[in-house]
């Protein structure tokens, strides 16, 4: 239900981001003046700030507050909703507040081989977000369009952070696809454990959400092709954010199902930073969770945002064909 988008590489296009609801609070709303979205808008749940292990709603503070102590933080969007970055943009100004420390943003949306251009960039204009994505040529990457995630850099950017590239080269990803995580480097493998099986329970809801978000209409036997790149992609997101450690307060800005805790990009970071604190935050548009599996929500919070299509939109209407020989 947590699946990540994969924008980046044409063949393995996700229709949407699975989405989770909770129960309806009034403690921790944002506030409905500040959404972007009519869909759901009015919803009792839409701003819902919820502590998932202590199965209550909470306010905005105390998610700052908690994650401010953290050593490393995923924020986990649905890509194509403006409200998810804009609420990223929003913890990024709290935590720039309360945290006393540097932040080092991470994102997957730009690939690891444009890091010097990031950087070069960053020496020349360091405030301009839209100069960063000229230079990383956003427009041709397959992400939604700049606007949407321009309030995140524009915040990170004020508040002085270093941005790390932290995507797997797209050449890369269809090197997994089609040979297996073998074709990264053995020392990756190695370190972040890439190279051993996953739990067989967390491998097959891996795949079958996989399969589901991509309705069903792929070969099952595509489906590990799928998974390899998506385990590469979290581990290789993983090592890019542990390389953070000392820097700062790392912050990964990241699809859902990459920030989940049980199979995402943590159980890769776990291994390469065991006594670090981690925090994942899940931004959920509402309406598609049931309240009974609130304690199963693989994250350390929740925050409810409207839909970003209203209801009864079929994601799967414009799912692209996927190719089989990439």
């Amino acid at each position: 239900m947590f699946a990540c988008a994969l924008w980046r590489i044409p063949w393995l296009v996700l229709a949407a981001a699975m989405v989770l609801v909770l129960a309806s609070c009034a403690s921790g709303r944002a506030g409905a003046d500040r959404w972007v979205h009519p869909y759901g808008a009015t919803d009792p749940e839409a701003g819902l700030v919820w502590n998932v292990a202590e199965h209550r709603a909470a306010s905005e503070e105390e998610l700052l507050a908690d994650l401010a102590r953290a050593d490393f933080l995923l924020l986990g969007e649905t890509h194509d909703n403006r409200d998810h970055h804009r609420l990223q943009a929003r913890i990024l100004e709290g935590l720039a507040r309360k945290s006393g420390r540097r932040l080092v943003v991470a994102f997957e949306m730009i690939e690891a081989d444009w890091q010097d251009a990031v950087s070069a960039q960053l020496a020349r204009d360091p405030g301009n977000a839209a100069a960063l994505a000229e230079a990383v040529r956003w427009k041709d990457s397959g992400w939604p369009p700049f606007e949407l995630y321009e309030p995140v850099f524009r915040a990170a950017l004020a508040a002085g952070a270093t941005i790390v590239a932290a995507g797997l080269p797209s050449p890369r990803a269809r090197e997994v696809s089609v040979h297996g995580v073998s074709v990264l480097p053995a020392s990756l493998r190695e370190r972040t454990g890439l190279g051993e099986p996953m739990p067989e329970p967390l491998l097959r809801a891996l795949e079958e959400e996989l399969y589901v978000a991509h309705c069903g209409r792929l070969a099952r036997d595509f489906v590990p092709r799928m998974v390899a790149v998506q385990r590469a992609r979290d581990a290789f997101m993983a090592d890019r954010l542990a390389r953070t450690t000392g820097n700062g307060l790392g912050v990964l800005v990241t699809g859902r199902g990459h920030a989940r805790l049980d199979r995402g990009v943590p159980l890769y970071l776990r291994r390469l930073a065991p006594d670090r604190r981690l925090r994942a935050v899940g931004l959920i548009e509402v309406g598609s969770l049931p309240p009974e599996a609130r304690a199963a929500a693989p994250f350390d919070w929740l925050w409810f945002t409207p839909r970003a299509h209203p209801a009864g939109h079929d994601p799967c209407a414009s799912l692209a064909p996927v190719e089989r020989d990439t």
